[in-house]
């Protein structure tokens, strides 16, 4: 006859049971730790639970027309990836590489798109409505207005006039049509763009208004000097912007082009006792041109 009592049975089942679903909770963990690496989606492996130092690369990889909704791609590299009339609705795509990629028709419907870097990318008809956009790279693309280079004639201001592309999705884009009046230098204006009211589906992005100017040279005409004798001449030759590049040619001898200060200076010897032609040449993408009659005279 057993001596055991039904107390002690039930603890000795109770811990029997705690130990089996121990075992079990476990085991489950251990499979969803270690699952698979990543999803191969035509020969792309989407990595899962992206980090710095794990994450999607496929750089140039032909993922045209895939059903890439809600992934995960944080971070990815996918440079020059073909994703031309893909679904990517919801998906995550924060700070990832899309460079020269083709968006010919992807649907970036609430994507994550936030610093992602679209430097390049094929824009066509790709819709973007309501995606996250803050801090997105747009540089060449149809959605950003194109910068401008152009020489100005004189000193009045250069009326500018520019407008960029629009996309499904898009509801406001400040340099979509606009001008303005520059001077000459570097002039960076700030557009925005927004698929929606939320802060984050806005983005800030500029483009370069450069208005360049050629140079202006202001020298005499003719000059007499005298040999053995130490002189300076002052020339200018300057621009707005960019910066000019001046060089002396056909100096006497004994005289010299002191770029630092803009002047022809030395001493001119016997040996350059006559008439010379000097040509002044200033350039900063426009080469202006001007001589100078030097005579040099017996000391």
């Amino acid at each position: 006859m057993s001596t055991t009592t039904p107390w002690f049975r039930r603890r000795r089942w109770s811990i029997g049971l705690v130990l089996v679903l121990v075992v079990l909770v476990a085991g489950a963990y251990q499979r969803v730790s270690s699952g698979p690496a990543g999803e191969d989606v035509a020969g792309c492996t989407i990595v899962n639970h992206p980090s710095i130092d794990s994450r999607t690369h496929c750089r140039n990889a032909d993922l045209a027309g895939r059903d890439l909704r809600q992934r995960d791609l944080r971070l990815a590299d996918l440079r020059g990836v073909d994703l031309a009339g893909a679904d990517l609705r919801g998906a995550i795509l924060y700070g990832a590489d899309l460079t020269g990629a083709d968006l010919t028709g992807t649907d970036l419907g609430e994507a994550d798109l936030t610093s992602a870097n679209l430097t390049n990318a094929t824009m066509v008809k790709t819709r973007l409505g309501a995606a996250i956009v803050a801090g997105i790279t747009i540089t060449g693309t149809t959605l950003a207005a194109p910068s401008q280079s152009v020489w100005a004639d004189g000193a009045t201001p250069v009326l500018l006039r520019w407008s960029s592309g629009t996309l499904p999705g898009v509801v406001q884009n400040t340099c979509d049509s606009r001008e303005g009046l520059f001077y000459p230098g570097d002039n960076p204006v700030s557009c925005q763009i927004a698929t929606g009211t939320d802060a984050g589906q806005s983005a800030v992005y500029q483009i370069q208004i450069e208005v360049k100017q050629a140079p202006e040279i202001t020298a005499p005409s003719s000059v007499t000097l005298t040999a053995g004798r130490r002189a300076a001449v002052q020339v200018h030759a300057d621009s707005p912007y960019p910066q000019v590049q001046a060089h002396v040619d056909g100096l006497p001898t004994g005289l010299r082009w002191d770029a630092a200060t803009q002047r022809i200076v030395g001493t001119p010897t016997s040996a350059a006792v006559g008439e010379h032609t000097v040509l002044l040449r200033a350039d900063n993408g426009r080469a202006v041109r001007k001589t100078i009659r030097i005579t040099v005279v017996a000391g």
